[in-house]
């Protein structure tokens, strides 16, 4: 199993370098799509005093080697197992230049709901609520007991923006969300990476109707059962827009657009 992963992913990353391009906007005709990779994701400029505070807190979690019991969803295995805080930190956080560009995300989109599925210990929450105005509403669940703990504390003393985790399953929790949020503005799906779970949470927020959402989905092409979903989700009728980074995917649901899908090199 874990060998066949290893080939698909393998294979993903040629097929993405063999066939993406427009990097920094060249060659794309959308104006909404070149203002996006131009000024919002190939672009190397971000807020300082964020880049610096994001690498503080990361730090100082992968300085933390107490054990806590982990509740595992990510690959749809439910597992427990005891990590250490700074094993959880080092391997399964976000990297740094996927989380600044989250931020760029957010401070370009200026949701006035972010929803996160996927919280960990909270360094993807940081980026995004450092980049958030301070109405936004931010709804984070997490399936770990444990590693929310970890992320409410840590988030309290490092951000004094608006931050609301949730413990429990998503399927769960995600419904009770849209309920009383409507239609969320922006929502990053990190978490239980098989193609039923991703489906099923497409289909829940698409079920919205939304017209200006953004739904940016992690490791896009960690698994067959994954590349499958995101190829779904593009080929959707109500998603417009999609960006295919690699080990992320951005679409828009934008109404009143010709349909396009880029792959884009940064």
């Amino acid at each position: 199993m874990l060998a066949s992963k290893k080939i698909h992913q393998a294979k993903e990353t040629l097929k993405y370098h063999l066939n993406s391009g427009y990097w920094r906007g060249h060659h794309v005709h959308s104006p909404f799509v070149y203002h996006m990779v131009r000024h919002v994701i190939t672009i190397r400029k971000t807020n300082r005093i964020l880049k610096q505070n994001a690498r503080q807190y990361r730090q100082e979690l992968l300085a933390d080697n107490r054990e806590i019991d982990v509740v595992d969803y990510g690959t749809g295995a439910n597992r427990n197992a005891r990590r250490k805080i700074s094993s959880i930190a080092r391997n399964a956080a976000i990297e740094q230049k996927y989380g600044l560009m989250l931020a760029r995300l957010i401070e370009d989109l200026k949701p006035k709901t972010i929803v996160e599925l996927g919280t960990s210990l909270g360094i993807s929450t940081f980026y995004m609520a450092s980049a958030a105005t301070n109405d936004t509403k931010i709804i984070s669940i997490e399936g770990s007991p444990a590693c929310a703990e970890i992320a409410k504390k840590k988030l309290l003393d490092s951000c004094d923006k608006n931050i609301d985790i949730r413990v429990g399953n998503f399927d769960t929790l995600l419904p009770d969300v849209i309920t009383e949020t409507g239609t969320p503005d922006f929502v990053y799906v990190d978490g239980n990476h098989t193609y039923e779970a991703t489906m099923r949470y497409f289909n829940m927020l698409a079920e919205t109707r939304p017209e200006n959402m953004c739904i940016v989905f992690d490791d896009i092409h960690w698994s067959a059962g994954m590349s499958k979903a995101w190829d779904e989700i593009c080929a959707s009728e109500q998603v417009m827009t999609s960006i295919d980074l690699l080990h992320m995917g951005i679409v828009f649901f934008r109404t009143g657009c010709q349909k396009e899908f880029y792959r884009v090199r940064w």
